[in-house]
């Protein structure tokens, strides 16, 4: 970042445009994931999985899907190491290479409904749905490692490296697991909606919400130190070194972790952004209800 811009940054909010704007769907973009060699894939309604190369903006990539059917859209898409994860509407989770589209293996039934979204650590991903249930399966094959009713309709969920599984409901609700026994460690409330979004840095939980707020959580003993309330319904959060990514309607606002001092606004989607991730190295990406995914350089 040159000295004008980080010195403008650090006073007040700058706009910022994206490096590159994707419209190769034609329904809405449910999500967007990056890879750890250079790319990012995105999951739509429409049925398809594109991965684009970050700096060029080319399409690398469309991933074959079961498509023909209202039940098969692409619900979520998660790149996790050399492959990719897609969820579907119609309860199937199936598993990519990366680099040549193979497909893997498929999970037929992983759930009873929709699953609605997934998290992963380096050897093993989660699973939540619309039927209250939380999964735990074996990246290498796909095999169910644990099995969590949750009581309540899963909406959001994140699995960490230290074993350790949030799910947010439909209800409002977050909790915390323990996945050695799927024991519940935490509950925290205070959202009035559905949770849409869950992000964490080992000392706080953020959790956005379809009530327009999103909230800060203390880990130890389930406080909400800090409500940040939003334009529209919370389509993602994301953590990146000392700054957290809120997105709300169709607009990303930039936080510091340390000061909550407000940072650049990200602001090129038409409508409501449905999907948001990080590569780590200041490219982030949206996904949204416009059909158009973004990248980009913060």
């Amino acid at each position: 970042m040159s000295a004008p811009m980080k010195q403008a940054h650090e006073n007040s909010e700058v706009q910022l445009h994206p490096r590159n704007i994707f419209k190769g769907h034609n329904h809405v973009v449910t999500g967007v994931s990056a890879d750890s060699v250079n790319g990012f894939c995105t999951g739509s309604y429409d049925g398809s999985v594109k991965r684009y190369d970050v700096e060029s903006g080319d399409l690398i990539h469309t991933f074959t899907t079961p498509v023909g059917s209202s039940a098969s859209v692409v619900t979520s898409v998660l790149c996790v190491g050399p492959y990719l994860l897609v969820s579907y509407r119609d309860k199937k989770v199936k598993k990519f290479l990366l680099r040549t589209g193979k497909a893997l293996y498929v999970i037929d039934k992983a759930h009873t409904c929709s699953v609605c979204c997934m998290s992963a650590t380096n050897d093993i991903f989660a699973t939540g749905s619309s039927d209250g249930i939380a999964r735990v399966f074996n990246l290498e094959d796909g095999g169910m490692l644990r099995s969590i009713q949750t009581g309540s309709p899963v909406s959001a969920i994140l699995l960490t490296e230290g074993l350790t599984l949030f799910t947010g409901g439909d209800d409002g609700g977050i909790k915390k697991w323990k996945l050695e026994d799927c024991s519940m460690e935490q509950e925290f409330y205070g959202h009035s909606m559905s949770i849409t979004a869950l992000a964490t840095n080992g000392e706080f939980l953020w959790s956005g919400s379809k009530d327009a707020v999103a909230r800060q959580w203390s880990l130890k003993d389930t406080e909400c130190i800090r409500i940040l309330a939003q334009e529209g319904k919370v389509g993602g959060i994301v953590i990146d070194g000392d700054r957290v990514f809120i997105a709300a309607d169709n607009t990303v606002r930039e936080r510091s972790i340390t000061t909550n001092r407000p940072g650049v606004i990200l602001k090129a989607h038409r409508s409501q952004i449905t999907s948001m991730c990080t590569s780590g190295d200041g490219n982030l990406f949206t996904g949204a209800e416009d059909c158009t995914a973004c990248h980009w350089v913060v």
